[in-house]
């Protein structure tokens, strides 16, 4: 099924100038990425609209907020993320079993063992982000 657009901005925190301005200048392109028909708002604003509860995250130059409304919306979320982590997990599985095989690793050209190290770091990677995001989620 197609993913529905939100009616809620997701809000951006610019925390260098460089950021700003490269923001800004895909902000559009940001809107359809997070799905939010609301738009960006690239902002230092930190309080959260009344009525919505905000998932947050930063990265080396931005902070970010997502805002969901309570109820339905919620728990759509919290469950699309419990999806995403179990998939993950299962894909995180056939990585510890190639990376525990001696036979795999003793015989497979180093491209594919890193190949595979680095896919499995990713995934952990990911794993965590998205149980931390969960975590928020639970506390709403």
């Amino acid at each position: 099924a197609p993913l529905e657009a939100t009616d809620v901005p997701t809000r951006i925190r610019p925390l260098t100038p460089l950021a700003r301005e490269v923001l800004l200048r895909h902000r559009a392109t940001i809107a359809t990425l997070s799905r939010s028909a609301a738009g960006v708002e690239i902002s230092d604003e930190t309080m959260v609209p009344e009525g919505l509860v905000a998932v947050s995250g930063v990265t080396s130059s931005s902070g970010i907020m997502v805002f969901l409304r309570g109820g339905q919306e919620l728990e759509s979320e919290r469950a699309r993320l419990t999806r995403e982590i179990e998939k993950l997990l299962k894909e995180l599985v056939v990585h510890d079993a190639k990376l525990g095989n001696d036979g795999f690793l003793s015989r497979a050209k180093p491209e594919a063992v890193e190949k595979v190290r680095a896919a499995h770091k990713e995934i952990t990677g990911r794993i965590a982000r998205l149980s931390e995001t969960l975590e928020q989620l639970a506390a709403q």
